[in-house]
């Protein structure tokens, strides 16, 4: 991509995807940010993520769940 707003709008939809993914860390009540954050962050992504999951038929609510079902009660205390 060429051109300063092409630059400007993946910095500010990265952005949106990391403050995403720090209020799932918050969520969940982590001490780091985690895949899993970045993830769930990403289904939400207007750009590209939504639709990807979309066309693989999953849903915010089976990723959330699905990830609950692996995580059970841990929380991310360390790197």
């Amino acid at each position: 991509v060429i051109g300063e707003t092409a630059g400007s709008m993946l910095g500010r939809d990265l952005e949106a995807l990391f403050q995403r993914a720090r209020e799932y860390k918050k969520e969940y009540g982590d001490a780091f940010v985690s895949v899993e954050h970045l993830v769930l962050g990403y289904v939400q992504d207007q750009r590209f993520g939504r639709q990807l999951f979309k066309d693989f038929q999953i849903s915010l609510k089976s990723l959330t769940s699905a990830i609950q079902s692996i995580r059970g009660k841990q929380t991310v205390i360390d790197q």
